[in-house]
Parts: structure tokens; C-alpha cells; sequence
């Protein structure tokens, strides 16, 4: 192996780990539409912590305190996955670019950015993806000098005829 090659297999071994890759269903095995009992399966073998949700058609994977996931089911079908990121503004910052990026390679252009640099759209794709970050220091979390940032994958409504 020459020398040029070598250091890039050693600088890709350690690079610096993505803010955002986890906050996709993929990396939790799972995706919109799957059962509910295969998506419990999924996590259950995963050794994820499953919590209730608030209401009964919700599950919340905790992976840490500052990131989570909140699992919705309609008709025991995964209808979306919310994944839930908490930490300082600058973080906040930092990873809505990142996923930012990486929905823009993905998807391209988002649908809509509701007039706001925060929050991206993609009404386009299955799913549908919602993007909203927020470093207000107005909110319940800006008082606590944090901020948070949802990434929302959910099933496109049905077709009306």
C-alpha cells in the first residue's frame, strides 16, 4: 500500500463521527409503514430502551438524554418516527447543516422552507420528511440556555379521490 493511500484509510478510520446520521429509521432497522410488532421486534433485539409514549399509539426510544425517538402508530402500522435531538445552540446549529446536507443530496432542493432558514419541507418524498430547529432563548428549552432539533419522517396522507 503506498504512503498516500495508507493515510487516507487512517484519517478515514478516524474521522469524526456524524451530529446526525442516528436520526434516520434506517439506522434503527426500521421504516414508515412496517407493523408495529416487527418494528417492537426490531428494537427489542436492538436492547433499545422503549418507554410509553403519552398516548397509547406511541412508543419513545430513549438513546440518550439528548436524543431520542418517538415512534407514532395508526391502524398498528408505524405511521412516523420523530427523532428528537437536545443540546446547546451551537450544536443545534451545527447539525441542522448537516442534515440539512444531507437531505439536500438525498431528496435535492426542499419542498418549502416556510419562509424561516429553521425548518425544511420535503412534501415530495415517501416519507414525507419535516425539519425544525430552534435555538430561541424564548422557549422552555432556550431558558435552559439549550436548544432542540426534530427530524419527522411520516406517511404521506392517503390519496384523495
Amino acid at each position: 500500500m503506498t504512503f498516500p493511500a495508507l493515510l487516507l484509510v487512517l484519517f478515514a478510520s478516524v474521522a469524526p463521527e456524524s451530529r446526525t446520521d442516528w436520526m434516520q429509521p434506517s439506522r434503527l432497522g426500521i421504516s414508515i409503514g412496517m407493523p408495529r410488532q416487527e418494528v417492537e421486534s426490531i428494537l427489542k433485539q436492538s436492547k433499545k430502551e422503549i418507554l410509553p409514549g403519552k398516548v397509547p399509539e406511541h412508543l419513545v426510544v430513549e438513546l440518550s438524554e439528548k436524543k431520542s425517538v418517538t415512534l407514532a402508530f395508526e391502524e398498528d402500522r408505524l405511521q412516523s418516527a420523530r427523532f428528537e435531538l437536545v443540546e446547546f445552540p451551537r450544536e443545534i446549529a451545527a447539525a441542522f447543516s448537516e442534515v440539512e446536507r444531507r437531505l439536500a443530496n438525498a431528496h435535492g432542493k426542499p419542498t418549502d422552507r416556510k419562509q424561516r432558514p429553521s425548518v425544511l419541507v420535503y412534501d415530495g418524498t415517501d416519507p414525507r420528511i419535516y425539519v425544525v430547529a430552534s435555538t430561541d432563548p424564548r422557549t422552555g428549552f432556550g431558558k435552559q440556555g439549550v436548544g432542540f432539533l426534530v427530524v419527522r419522517y411520516f406517511a404521506p396522507p392517503p390519496a384523495t379521490i
